[in-house]
């Protein structure tokens, strides 16, 4: 016959083998879960970079302003000479380039992205005159260690551009 002593070493035998199972389990799950959270973050970003790359695509004033701006510095003199319903496109739309990649930057400092995701921005756009110019004066409604991490790679961008 067996002791009670004997079925209470069992017992806890038994539970400390379902509380390994069920933490075996959580960590399974969150493992999975945090796949799934990566995987639909970079969906999410890729949508946006479509989304603005489209706007581009098949708005032709839009597109118009693009080419304007590559070549011009970011100053009054320009935005009078234009409607004020294409400097809120312009406005828009650069502003929508940075919050993807102000999106980018958050997603990889929560870790729910790699940092190889800020390698495969493309700054190159950023730096051209106008967009530099955009910038600093937008920067302050932006998240401050952003900010400064775009610094650094506007800086970067350009001192490679200027080494070319």
């Amino acid at each position: 016959m067996i002791k009670l002593g004997e079925w209470a070493a069992v017992a806890e035998i038994v539970g400390a083998a379902g509380i390994i199972g069920s933490l075996i389990f959580v960590g399974t799950e969150i493992q999975q879960n945090t796949s799934a959270i990566r995987t639909a973050t970079v969906q999410a970003i890729a949508d946006q970079a479509t989304t603005i790359g489209l706007a581009y695509a098949t708005d032709n004033r839009l597109a118009d302003l693009y080419v304007q701006l590559a070549n011009i510095e970011y100053d009054q003199a320009w935005a009078d000479e234009i409607p004020r319903a294409d400097l809120l496109r312009v406005d828009q739309a650069v502003r929508a380039q940075l919050r993807r990649v102000e999106n980018v930057y958050l997603h990889v400092q929560g870790g729910a992205l790699e940092s190889a995701a800020l390698d495969r921005i493309g700054y190159g756009w950023y730096t051209t005159p106008y967009i530099l110019g955009y910038w600093q004066l937008a920067r302050s409604g932006f998240d401050a260690e952003f900010a400064d991490f775009m610094d650094k790679k506007l800086s970067e961008a350009l001192r490679s551009r200027q080494e070319r």
